[in-house]
């Protein structure tokens, strides 16, 4: 059994990416105030535009990993769209616990999924096939 642990939490990346959305919102902010005093036109689309490239660059600055850069880019973005879709709330959260559903342990161990490798099947593809044990020899007769 693990028990709850702060900083063990706090390294997770999907928490530090979490972490660091809401860090770039404060810097959205104040530079959206900045280029509005400016009169520069300032709308949904590039406040969203910016805090993505806000916290994909927080993100290459904190050194996580390389495919997290894209997430952190296109995740305002997908709320944007999402919010101009008028989709229903419900189905976010349907749609994020059937992920946490399937993601968990990716979560918890930084493993990312794989499925469909059988007992005997390769470790996927361009993986080379998993080792195969023979059964035991059966003893010999005395």
């Amino acid at each position: 059994m693990t028990t709850f642990s702060l900083p063990r939490l706090l390294r997770a990346p999907a928490v530090r990416a979490m972490l660091i959305q809401c860090g770039a919102l404060p810097l959205t902010l104040a530079i959206v105030y900045v280029l509005a005093s400016f009169r520069f036109p300032v709308n949904y689309l590039t406040v969203a535009a910016l805090q993505g490239l806000l916290a994909a660059m927080l993100t290459w600055k904190l050194a996580l990993a390389p495919w997290w850069r894209p997430i952190q880019l296109l995740f305002p973005l997908a709320v944007l769209t999402a919010l101009a879709l008028h989709l229903p709330s419900w189905l976010a959260g349907a749609l994020f616990l059937l992920l946490l559903g399937l993601y968990w342990s990716t979560f918890r161990t930084q493993v990312p999924y794989r499925g469909g490798g059988g007992a005997g099947g390769g470790g996927g593809p361009g993986r080379p096939p998993r080792p195969h044990h023979p059964p035991p020899a059966p003893p010999a007769p005395p």
